[in-house]
């Protein structure tokens, strides 16, 4: 037999070998019955295994991370904080006791700049448009003389309390150019009460009116104003007398505005 024969005769008889050998592993037990299981009662099912914990995910944005630990404050490194922010606590003060003595002096500065102001202001006289609303006022209440008695005393008192000399351009021309009785007797009744000296040549011009209340009111005026008296012009007195009376009046105001010769 050669080499050849001899090989296949050992395989053969490896594998009879393994064909005879007896199986050696023990059979499985039966499942032991559950001592707690009742009859008819359903079999739980078995604890299945934990699962793992799953990682943390990554935080969004916008979302708060979770807050770390608070780390300890070193006594000596919060106390020289502390004294740096008193030391600019107290720079602060001074910068606003200095700014409200600046405050202060500039408070008094303004002052004295509107006082000023206004010194002027009524040295040049009041602006257009408050002088037009003035006289647009005065002309308003003249016209009022011819409305009920209420009314014409009323607006009288204003013109004398209110406006007082500035109204006189405006009650010599109700004196001159107004028919209406009442008006013109009020425009005199104002000027009475204001005693301005520029009505003076108006009241002597109507000494000789028709009307012997205008006269008697007139003359009685002029009396106020200068302080002198040269007689009654009222219905009694006759016609010349009562011409000697205007021209002593006209007398009076010539001599009055006569220029004072130079020295």
């Amino acid at each position: 037999m050669g080499i050849r024969g001899v090989l296949i005769a050992l395989v053969l008889g490896g594998l009879l070998l393994a064909g005879e050998a007896p199986d050696t592993a023990k059979p499985a037990e039966p499942p032991k019955p559950d001592a707690a299981q009742l009859p008819g009662e359903a079999k739980p099912d078995a604890a299945k295994p934990a699962e793992p914990a799953k990682p943390a995910e990554p935080t969004q944005p916008g979302e708060a991370k979770p807050a770390e630990p608070a780390k300890p404050v070193d006594p000596k490194v919060l106390e020289e904080e502390n004294k740096t922010l008193k030391t600019q606590v107290d720079e602060l003060k001074k910068k606003i006791g200095d700014l409200e003595g600046k405050l202060a002096e500039l408070t008094k500065v303004k002052g004295d700049l509107e006082a000023k102001v206004q010194e002027l202001e009524k040295k040049l006289g009041p602006k257009p448009a408050d002088e037009a609303a003035t006289i647009e006022e005065i002309k308003k209440l003249i016209a009022k003389f011819k409305g009920t008695s209420q009314e014409r005393d009323d607006a009288a008192e204003q013109l004398a309390t209110k406006f007082a000399k500035k109204a006189t351009p405006y009650l010599i021309d109700t004196i001159r150019n107004e028919k209406h009785p009442y008006a013109r007797q009020l425009a005199i009744r104002v000027l009475d009460r204001t005693q301005d000296e520029a009505a003076i040549p108006v009241l002597i011009e109507v000494l000789s009116d028709a009307d012997p209340d205008i006269r008697t009111r007139a003359n009685n005026t002029l009396g106020r104003i200068a302080g002198e008296y040269f007689g009654d012009v009222d219905e009694k007195v006759a016609p010349e007398d009562r011409q000697k009376v205007c021209d002593s009046w006209k007398k009076w105001w010539d001599e009055k505005n006569k220029p004072k010769p130079e020295k």
